[in-house]
Protein backbone atom coordinates (compact mmCIF):
# COMPACT_ATOMS: atom_id res chain seq x y z
CA UNK A 1 0.00 0.00 0.00
CA UNK A 2 0.63 3.79 -0.25
CA UNK A 3 1.54 5.39 2.98
CA UNK A 4 4.54 7.65 3.79
CA UNK A 5 5.78 7.20 7.58
CA UNK A 6 7.25 10.87 8.43
CA UNK A 7 3.99 12.06 10.25
CA UNK A 8 3.47 11.29 13.73
CA UNK A 9 0.38 9.03 13.52
CA UNK A 10 0.19 6.68 10.52
CA UNK A 11 -1.76 8.24 7.86
CA UNK A 12 -4.69 6.19 6.09
CA UNK A 13 -3.46 4.39 2.84
CA UNK A 14 -3.98 5.89 -0.35
CA UNK A 15 -6.15 2.36 -1.58
CA UNK A 16 -8.66 3.23 1.28
CA UNK A 17 -9.48 6.84 0.60
CA UNK A 18 -9.58 5.78 -3.51
CA UNK A 19 -12.22 3.42 -2.93
CA UNK A 20 -14.30 5.96 -1.13
CA UNK A 21 -13.54 8.64 -3.77
CA UNK A 22 -13.96 6.79 -7.11
CA UNK A 23 -17.63 6.47 -6.84
CA UNK A 24 -17.57 10.56 -6.91
CA UNK A 25 -14.94 10.46 -9.94
CA UNK A 26 -17.59 8.07 -11.51
CA UNK A 27 -20.49 10.07 -11.27
CA UNK A 28 -18.54 13.09 -12.36
CA UNK A 29 -17.40 11.59 -15.28
CA UNK A 30 -20.58 9.50 -16.69
CA UNK A 31 -23.48 11.58 -15.48
CA UNK A 32 -21.62 15.61 -15.09
CA UNK A 33 -19.43 15.48 -18.04
CA UNK A 34 -21.33 12.95 -19.71
CA UNK A 35 -17.90 10.90 -21.64
CA UNK A 36 -18.08 7.94 -23.02
CA UNK A 37 -15.83 4.89 -23.21
CA UNK A 38 -12.14 5.77 -23.51
CA UNK A 39 -12.52 9.33 -22.56
CA UNK A 40 -14.83 7.87 -19.55
CA UNK A 41 -11.51 5.93 -18.44
CA UNK A 42 -9.35 8.88 -18.76
CA UNK A 43 -10.64 11.27 -17.01
CA UNK A 44 -11.20 8.95 -13.85
CA UNK A 45 -7.75 7.46 -14.08
CA UNK A 46 -6.68 11.32 -14.33
CA UNK A 47 -8.77 12.57 -11.34
CA UNK A 48 -7.42 9.54 -9.28
CA UNK A 49 -3.91 11.05 -9.95
CA UNK A 50 -4.70 14.45 -8.92
CA UNK A 51 -6.18 13.24 -6.16
CA UNK A 52 -2.77 11.15 -5.24
CA UNK A 53 -0.89 13.96 -5.61
CA UNK A 54 -3.05 15.81 -3.39
CA UNK A 55 -2.73 13.20 -0.69
CA UNK A 56 0.90 12.92 -1.33
CA UNK A 57 1.18 16.82 -0.69
CA UNK A 58 -1.20 16.48 2.56
CA UNK A 59 0.97 13.37 3.76
CA UNK A 60 4.92 15.19 3.40
CA UNK A 61 3.45 18.29 4.92
CA UNK A 62 2.33 16.32 8.19
CA UNK A 63 -1.49 17.17 7.21
CA UNK A 64 -4.41 14.92 7.64
CA UNK A 65 -5.60 13.56 4.37
CA UNK A 66 -9.57 12.90 3.81
CA UNK A 67 -11.57 11.46 1.10
CA UNK A 68 -14.12 14.00 0.82
CA UNK A 69 -12.06 16.92 0.28
CA UNK A 70 -9.52 15.72 -1.95
CA UNK A 71 -12.08 14.14 -4.08
CA UNK A 72 -13.83 17.10 -4.25
CA UNK A 73 -10.73 19.43 -6.09
CA UNK A 74 -9.69 16.52 -7.83
CA UNK A 75 -12.60 16.62 -9.60
CA UNK A 76 -12.61 20.78 -9.61
CA UNK A 77 -9.59 20.39 -11.47
CA UNK A 78 -10.01 18.60 -13.81
CA UNK A 79 -13.06 20.26 -14.50
CA UNK A 80 -10.85 23.38 -15.07
CA UNK A 81 -8.78 21.52 -17.47
CA UNK A 82 -5.55 20.53 -15.34
CA UNK A 83 -4.20 17.29 -15.66
CA UNK A 84 -1.77 15.29 -13.94
CA UNK A 85 0.79 15.05 -17.00
CA UNK A 86 0.28 18.26 -18.53
CA UNK A 87 -1.67 19.13 -21.36
CA UNK A 88 -1.19 21.09 -24.71
CA UNK A 89 -2.72 24.94 -24.18
CA UNK A 90 -2.12 26.22 -27.57
CA UNK A 91 -3.55 22.89 -29.70
CA UNK A 92 -7.26 24.03 -30.33
CA UNK A 93 -7.81 20.74 -30.71
CA UNK A 94 -6.45 19.73 -27.04
CA UNK A 95 -9.14 19.15 -24.37
CA UNK A 96 -7.75 21.81 -22.11
CA UNK A 97 -7.62 24.70 -24.63
CA UNK A 98 -11.44 24.06 -25.66
CA UNK A 99 -12.17 24.34 -21.78
CA UNK A 100 -9.66 27.40 -20.49
CA UNK A 101 -10.87 29.30 -23.79
CA UNK A 102 -14.78 27.90 -23.94
CA UNK A 103 -14.50 27.28 -27.41
CA UNK A 104 -15.79 24.05 -29.46
CA UNK A 105 -14.31 22.64 -32.74
CA UNK A 106 -16.82 21.48 -35.06
CA UNK A 107 -16.66 20.24 -38.94
CA UNK A 108 -16.78 22.93 -41.10
CA UNK A 109 -20.03 21.45 -43.10
CA UNK A 110 -22.05 21.98 -40.17
CA UNK A 111 -21.53 25.80 -40.98
CA UNK A 112 -21.87 25.55 -44.68
CA UNK A 113 -24.88 25.46 -46.58
CA UNK A 114 -24.67 22.09 -48.99
CA UNK A 115 -25.32 23.64 -52.37
CA UNK A 116 -21.96 25.86 -51.41
CA UNK A 117 -19.72 23.22 -50.66
CA UNK A 118 -17.82 23.44 -54.13
CA UNK A 119 -15.65 25.62 -52.37
CA UNK A 120 -14.34 23.01 -49.96
CA UNK A 121 -13.45 20.07 -52.42
CA UNK A 122 -10.26 19.59 -54.00
CA UNK A 123 -10.11 18.87 -58.02
CA UNK A 124 -6.38 19.87 -57.98
CA UNK A 125 -4.96 17.18 -60.45
CA UNK A 126 -1.44 16.83 -60.56
CA UNK A 127 0.55 17.63 -63.85
CA UNK A 128 2.53 14.21 -64.86
CA UNK A 129 5.17 16.19 -66.71
CA UNK A 130 5.72 18.47 -63.75
CA UNK A 131 5.57 15.47 -61.23
CA UNK A 132 7.92 13.36 -63.04
CA UNK A 133 10.41 16.84 -63.88
CA UNK A 134 10.45 17.30 -60.07
CA UNK A 135 11.50 14.21 -59.20
CA UNK A 136 14.11 13.79 -61.53
CA UNK A 137 15.28 16.98 -61.05
CA UNK A 138 15.73 16.42 -56.78
CA UNK A 139 17.01 13.07 -57.75
CA UNK A 140 19.73 15.50 -60.19
CA UNK A 141 20.28 17.83 -57.36
CA UNK A 142 20.92 15.36 -54.58
CA UNK A 143 23.29 14.05 -56.03
CA UNK A 144 25.22 16.90 -56.31
CA UNK A 145 25.30 17.24 -52.74
CA UNK A 146 28.02 15.85 -49.95
CA UNK A 147 26.81 12.64 -48.45
CA UNK A 148 26.72 14.44 -44.57
CA UNK A 149 24.61 16.90 -46.52
CA UNK A 150 22.54 14.27 -47.80
CA UNK A 151 22.03 12.63 -44.51
CA UNK A 152 20.86 16.19 -43.83
CA UNK A 153 18.42 16.78 -46.27
CA UNK A 154 17.04 13.39 -46.45
CA UNK A 155 16.22 13.55 -42.48
CA UNK A 156 15.06 17.46 -43.05
CA UNK A 157 12.96 15.82 -45.83
CA UNK A 158 11.28 13.16 -43.51
CA UNK A 159 9.75 16.05 -41.19
CA UNK A 160 12.63 15.28 -38.54
CA UNK A 161 12.60 18.26 -36.24
CA UNK A 162 15.93 20.73 -36.49
CA UNK A 163 16.94 19.87 -33.25
CA UNK A 164 16.66 15.69 -33.88
CA UNK A 165 18.47 16.09 -36.60
CA UNK A 166 21.26 18.18 -35.15
CA UNK A 167 21.58 15.80 -32.72
CA UNK A 168 21.38 12.88 -34.79
CA UNK A 169 24.38 14.13 -37.16
CA UNK A 170 26.44 15.65 -34.28
CA UNK A 171 25.89 19.63 -34.75
CA UNK A 172 24.41 22.35 -33.40
CA UNK A 173 20.20 23.33 -33.84
CA UNK A 174 21.87 26.84 -34.99
CA UNK A 175 24.36 25.01 -37.73
CA UNK A 176 21.36 23.00 -39.04
CA UNK A 177 19.10 26.26 -39.44
CA UNK A 178 22.29 27.70 -41.59
CA UNK A 179 22.38 24.93 -43.54
CA UNK A 180 19.01 24.61 -44.70
CA UNK A 181 18.57 28.15 -45.60
CA UNK A 182 21.81 26.95 -47.79
CA UNK A 183 19.87 24.06 -49.27
CA UNK A 184 17.02 26.13 -50.47
CA UNK A 185 19.12 28.84 -51.65
CA UNK A 186 20.62 25.83 -53.47
CA UNK A 187 17.28 24.37 -54.68
CA UNK A 188 16.30 27.74 -56.25
CA UNK A 189 19.65 28.03 -57.97
CA UNK A 190 19.56 24.98 -59.65
CA UNK A 191 15.86 24.94 -60.36
CA UNK A 192 15.98 27.84 -62.28
CA UNK A 193 19.04 27.07 -64.33
CA UNK A 194 17.24 23.97 -65.05
CA UNK A 195 14.20 25.21 -66.12
CA UNK A 196 15.61 28.82 -67.98
CA UNK A 197 14.21 28.41 -71.57
CA UNK A 198 16.46 28.20 -74.39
Amino acid sequence: MTTFANTTAAPVSFEVLLDRMMPHFQYFARRVMRLKADNYDDAVQDMSAIAFDLYRSLVRRGKPAYYSPIAKFAVKYYRIGRRFLGANTVDVLAERTQILERCTVSPLSTFVNPNERDFMEDRRQPDVTETIRWKVDYETWLANQTAKDQEIIRLLATGETLSNTARKVGLTHSTICQYRKRYANSWDNFIGDTHEPA
